[in-house]
Parts: structure tokens; sequence; C-alpha cells
């Protein structure tokens, strides 16, 4: 069948049978809502007003009655809208994993400023502070194909207090083991390969 515009679409609707006792005027909800028009309420076949019949109470969590209901009268309600609930989330509980591979590749990371060791992350670009002494920078353990470090000598000092890349178990430009970088004023970014050549620079503003 064809429509003019956008085609309708069918969405679930969920029910709540409530069980009158002829005293009690407020019933516990399956889902919270926000407001009395987000429910429809159903009593003996009759369509019950929002805000003068009842409302809802605690919070969102339950609906209350201006009267009680008879007991064992036929009552039902049906959602139109549920509460979206969305937790909480802890900030550094998202890892590199839980992302698809396209943001891994694509992510543009924030700049951090470093003056000690540090292990850093894929996407991150690092303003290097060796003017109080070396630093060893540990590239990430586990990269993936495009994965990006830009690495720059913030204080100009990386000839007189040495920067050392600790690729771990991978390898740079196809090298095993650490790298020293002796260079004033160096700016390099890296991109991962693969397991042969590690990683490689896409970059290079000075001599290694």
């Amino acid at each position: 069948m064809a429509y003019l515009g956008r085609e309708p679409q069918y969405g679930l609707f969920e029910v709540q049978t409530l069980s009158p006792n002829g005293t009690a005027q407020q019933f516990n909800l399956d889902f919270p809502i926000s407001t009395a028009a987000s429910v429809l309420v159903v009593k003996t076949g009759v369509v019950q007003k929002p805000g003068t019949d009842y409302d809802i109470t605690a919070g969102g969590s339950a609906i209350t009655f201006s009267v009680a209901p008879a007991n064992a009268v036929s009552l039902f309600l049906v959602y139109l809208g549920k509460q979206f609930l969305v937790p909480d989330v802890v900030d550094g509980s998202i890892t590199r994993d839980k992302l698809s591979q396209s943001l891994k590749r694509s992510f543009v990371g924030q700049w951090f400023s470093i003056s000690s060791s540090t292990t850093v992350v894929a996407g991150g670009n690092y303003m290097v502070n060796t003017s109080g002494g070396a630093v060893t920078i540990t590239l990430p353990s586990t990269p993936s194909l495009g994965d990006t470090i830009k690495i720059v000598d913030a204080t100009g000092t990386f000839g007189t207090n040495n920067l050392t890349l600790s690729p771990g178990s991978e390898k740079i430009k196809g090298i095993s083991g650490n790298q020293t970088f002796v260079t004033n004023d160096l700016a390099v970014t890296l991109v991962y390969y693969n397991n042969t050549r590690g990683w490689v620079f896409a970059e290079n503003h000075g001599i290694l």
C-alpha cells in the first residue's frame, strides 16, 4: 500500500491490569511515567480523565485515584509514553573496545599536557614537557589499524631530557624495543599499521 509522506510506524504499548479492592486509591505502576497524560486509564469501559479521576504520584511510580475503585471492577491502563531511564555513566568506564571500528579510526582526541611517564591512548594528542627530566611514553597495548597518536615537544627540551617511546609488544617502523627522541622541538604523528611495521610516522617535524 502506498502512502503520501511518511509511512505509518507501529509500536508496542504496554498494558497493566489493576486489582482494586474497594478501599485502595493508590497502585504501583509497572513503569515510571512523568505525567497523568502519559497513561490511558479505562474503568469498566469508561476512559478516565487525567488530573481529575486520577493523578500520578510517588515521583511517577504510582497512580492515585480521586475515589477508590470498587472491588473487582475492571480497571486497566495503557502506557502512552514510558519514561526512558538512562543510567549515569562513570567517568572512564567506556573503553575503546566498546566503540565501533569506524569510531576508533575517526576519533579526534583532545590535547593532554604531560610531564611524567605515561601510558597514552589512541586518538590522543600530547604536549610533552621534559624540562624537569626524561619522560617515557608507553604506547597502547592492543592498537588497531589507523589508530593515531600525536606527540609534540612542548618545551623544546627533548635534546636535553630525552623522550622515550615504549611500544610494548608492538614495533615502531618495524623495529622492536624502545625508541628515543633526542631532537628539540620535535613533533611527530604515529599511526598504527600492523604487527610487522607497528607504528609508522604520518608526520615528522624534526630529525630522529
